[in-house]
């Protein structure tokens, strides 16, 4: 029982993750006559997917901390506290994303990921 629900939730998984990124960005992809995810090892969708990882961990940083940098130093006597609460948690959630997208980024993440996937469905 269990184990037909947890193969369509990583079906919608894998199908929510292309479909999020509109088609273009993405790692893992269904197969639907082994009715199991297959991780991309090369292809357009995965070098894309890797660039934009790169990009974002060695960019996305910088620009928060711009932010701060211009929240800090600004002109305005008084900074907004809506403002300096986005960029705090825009931060939080960087940190807290960058070593998840920096697994599935190298070209071993997408392949561990299915083969933990595929022994903890078949556990029993």
């Amino acid at each position: 029982m269990w184990h037909r629900q947890a193969l369509e939730l990583l079906k919608q998984r894998v199908i929510s993750l292309q479909r999020s990124s509109l088609w273009v960005l993405y790692f893992l992809d269904w197969d639907s006559k082994k009715n199991r995810a297959i991780p991309l090892k090369q292809g357009i969708h995965y070098l894309l997917y890797q660039l934009s990882t790169w990009c974002l961990i060695f960019f996305g940083p910088q620009i928060f901390v711009l932010n701060i940098f211009l929240l800090v130093f600004t002109e305005k006597e008084v900074v907004d506290p809506v403002d300096a609460c986005i960029a705090v948690i825009s931060i939080f959630l960087m940190a807290l994303c960058i070593p998840v997208f920096q697994f599935f980024a190298k070209p071993s993440g997408p392949r561990q990921f299915v083969r933990v996937d595929d022994a903890m469905l078949f556990l029993e």
